[in-house]
């Protein structure tokens, strides 16, 4: 059975220094331990804070902290730019505000960065 993410769950971002927590809001989808995640929780600032510093030369601040540091790569302040939703492995189950997110969906930054759930202790068992 799937792993299902639940509020809470630790997100890493491999261009992210830090990792973050998952908020899931809604109370729309909840099992007994917690609010489920789904692949809309994808939101900056909403479900998702940041991570940290960012050193992909794919954000337009790393470019530009980068240059003002003549050429020598130089992170910045992560703000995730995320256009698309969770892209789940296995759509399991389907509810009003979407497929719920499995522990092995990505979720891709504009900024060339993949961030993933990576906390175990947030992952609920499927039935």
């Amino acid at each position: 059975m799937p792993k299902l993410v639940a509020n809470g769950a630790q997100l890493t971002c491999n261009r992210g220094m830090t990792p973050c927590q998952l908020i899931v809001f809604s109370r729309a989808v909840k099992s007994e331990k917690a609010n489920l995640a789904t692949v809309s929780d994808h939101k900056f600032g909403t479900n998702i804070t940041g991570f940290g510093m960012c050193y992909s030369m794919a954000n337009p601040a790393v470019q530009a902290a980068s240059a003002a540091a003549s050429g020598t790569p130089t992170p910045a302040a992560c703000v995730p730019n995320l256009p698309a939703p969770w892209v789940p492995s296995l759509a399991y189950g389907t509810y009003d505000r979407g497929t719920l997110l499995t522990a092995d969906s990505t979720c891709t930054c504009a900024h060339a960065g993949t961030i993933e759930a990576a906390a175990p202790k947030c992952f609920i068992e499927a039935r």
